[in-house]
């Protein structure tokens, strides 16, 4: 009966889409999108053209990735193209089934924020999120913000922030794909968009599933055995609904998703041990979010946005003899509000916000009596001023700070200052920014049981970046370069108890250094190359805690290298070539950097190609992926293999 629930709710999910992308009142016509754009205040200079959520990334060093990009690379998982940035690291648990975690700049999963349209939803039970929950069809989007940003986002911002963004107005009355691959996977997706004169409505229903069952070689006390991997299915259903419409002065937008998760846990593959696990997690993600901004004059500007997330999860061991079954139930709400204004020809941002969270399950510590909560109430005011200079060029400074009051851990403090200069004679900007940023402990730190520490400090970082970007080099190319430092003190790690039992502490100050380079092609420049893209990462982050055994160490799993390529060229007769290839170097799996533990580098290339062809008014696009086209054999994660060379191909429809 595994999955019947789920493919019932897919069709009538996808009744509902075709009904609604039946209902003729669509139009593509230039005037009703001029009517849905965002006026913009000069002076605040929240514009379309800059196309960014806010004003204090341009200064920042960010990469956002687009709906074309997000497109030509058809991604299963948003991970899949998320190293497309310099800075970028995806710790992967091996296949759709393994966890999927992101890291900037080796900060770590915990210390890099994930927002949807501006509002965070890292889990407050783990700091993290696991990315293969959020479906890839309602992406309109990706900003990247590498460098510390807790005074414009709040906690975790301490390598940086991901926003998922997904408020764009939909071009189709309705979208189809369905794909097959190896392992038994099966994907679908199905959107219906109805486009009125003052908002439209958006529906979206996405289905994947994989038996998971790909072959692997793995080394048993020297002899190379290859095996199949087990209890790695996966099947994952995400539905959406959004709509977005205007009432009086106001412009409002709001998104529902519901995500439903059922996957084995395959576990480690072990010298000696070809562990034939039989655990199981199954997950119940909603998202709620309400967004509205109104224009109050001609330099002010006022939004409030809300979110509410709920997440149930239960994870089975049946080799357990106690406690075999953990349930999780997981509440947050939060709201934001934004003032904007210009006065005296300085940009000023006032924001307030509240977030309540609680959660209950038969795994906390006993004294939390099986429930724990956190109200958190912040408040912060940004600044920005323009200045022209000589020759025209022109000096920008931005600087604010963050006070963040948290009712069951330390006040924290944030602040962020930046200045650029715009030297327009070469088209160089020169960037530089300070900031100081914290991560408070998550609640698995603070009351799981026989694990949280309930008087954990909080993690606190100083963040420094120097650069420059050249975004019309020789009329054809976009160039980036940075150099960062990363200061995190009082960092929550896990240290022994007992010799069976661990505990969470403070006690590693960490030190992150590198430089980051990007390298793009303007594809409107070009016409038969719609994408080429160039990232690369050299960085060490190393242990720094005064009389620890491994000091100015490498910290585990932070590869010192990164290259990540990717192009698309289009061909005549709508036919599109492209592949994205990503290559890591080492990576040190113990803290003491023995050079007999350490995940070997890898190269991993995935290929495509697809057409586009019209029939009877109806666009389609045939598609052929190949992943992994070398077949490597890596590991991401010890002991947990990723998937080798694998096919997919699909058929899209566009209405």
């Amino acid at each position: 009966m595994k999955g019947y629930k789920l493919k019932y709710n897919i069709i009538y999910f996808i009744l509902f889409i075709l009904i609604l992308s039946n209902i003729k009142v669509y139009s593509k016509s230039k005037n009703n999108k001029d009517t849905l754009k965002i006026k913009t205040l000069p002076a605040i200079e929240v514009t379309a053209e800059r196309n960014l959520s806010n004003s204090a990334i341009e200064f920042i060093p960010h990469t956002v990735i687009e709906k074309n990009d997000i497109n030509s690379l058809a991604p299963i998982q948003i991970s899949d193209i998320l190293t497309l940035s310099p800075g970028v690291n995806v710790r992967d648990y091996g296949g759709l089934s393994g966890m999927e975690t992101v890291s900037i700049r080796g900060t770590g999963s915990s210390r890099t924020l994930v927002t949807l349209d501006g509002m965070p939803i890292n889990s407050i039970q783990n700091s993290s999120i696991d990315l293969s929950n959020i479906a890839v069809s309602i992406i309109d989007n990706i900003e990247i913000v590498r460098g510390g940003t807790s005074a414009i986002y709040g906690g975790n911002a301490v390598g940086g922030t991901i926003n998922l963004r997904t408020d764009l107005l939909p071009n189709n009355i309705a979208d189809i794909n369905i794909g097959i691959g190896s392992f038994g996977e099966f994907s679908s997706n199905i959107s219906g968009n109805l486009v009125g004169k003052n908002g439209y409505l958006s529906a979206n229903a996405s289905y994947i599933k994989s038996d998971g069952d790909f072959d692997f070689n793995y080394n048993q006390f020297g002899n190379i055995i290859n095996a199949k991997r087990i209890n790695a299915d996966y099947e994952n259903l995400s539905l959406s609904l959004a709509g977005k419409t205007k009432i009086d002065k106001w412009d409002l937008w709001s998104r529902i998703v519901y995500n439903k998760v059922d996957k084995g846990v395959p576990g480690a593959v072990l010298q000696g041990i070809l562990e034939e696990s039989q655990d199981r997690l199954t997950e119940d993600n909603w998202i709620i979010s309400f967004n509205s901004k109104r224009i109050i004059n001609e330099i002010s500007l006022l939004k409030i946005s809300l979110i509410a997330k709920i997440n149930n999860s239960t994870f089975l061991e049946p080799s357990k003899t106690a406690e075999p079954e953990s349930n999780f139930n997981l509440w947050d709400i939060g709201i934001n509000a934004k003032y904007l204004i210009n006065l005296f020809n300085i940009d000023h941002e006032i924001l307030a916000s509240c977030f309540n969270s609680q959660l209950s399950g038969n795994m906390l510590d006993p004294d939390a009596d099986s429930l724990v909560k956190r109200t958190s109430l912040s408040f912060s005011y940004m600044a920005e001023k323009n200045i022209n200079t000589y020759y025209n060029n022109k000096l920008n400074l931005n600087m604010g700070g963050r006070v963040d009051y948290i009712t069951d851990s330390e006040t924290a403090l944030s602040y962020l200052a930046t200045a650029s200069y715009m030297i327009n004679k070469i088209n160089m900007n020169l960037l530089c920014n300070f900031s100081h940023n914290f991560r408070a402990p998550n609640f698995n730190e603070m009351y799981y049981r026989n694990y949280g520490t309930k008087d954990l400090k909080n993690e606190t970082s100083n963040n420094i970046n120097l650069g420059f970007c050249m975004n019309n080099l020789l009329n054809y190319f976009s160039l980036e370069f940075t150099w960062f430092h990363i200061n995190t003190k009082d960092m929550i790690v896990s240290v022994p108890k007992t010799p069976v039992t661990w505990s969470a502490k403070n006690i590693d100050n960490v030190h992150s250094t590198g430089i980051e380079l990007s390298f793009n092609l303007k594809k409107n420049l070009i016409d038969f190359i719609d994408l080429f893209s160039v990232s690369y990462t050299l960085q060490n982050t190393l242990d720094k805690t005064k009389n620890s055994i491994t000091y100015n160490k490498q910290l585990p799993y932070v590869p010192q290298e990164q290259i990540t390529t990717a192009f698309d060229i289009k061909f005549p007769y709508k036919i599109h070539l492209g592949s994205k290839i990503d290559y890591s170097s080492f990576r040190y799996i113990q803290p003491d950097n023995d050079s007999k533990n350490i995940l070997p580098k890898y190269l991993v290339a995935d290929v495509y190609i697809y057409k586009e062809f019209d029939f009877n008014n109806l666009n389609f696009i045939l598609r052929f992926d190949c992943k992994n086209l070398f077949n490597e054999q890596y590991e991401l994660i010890q002991n947990y293999i990723m998937p080798g060379r694998a096919f997919k191909a699909g058929i899209g429809l566009k209405l």
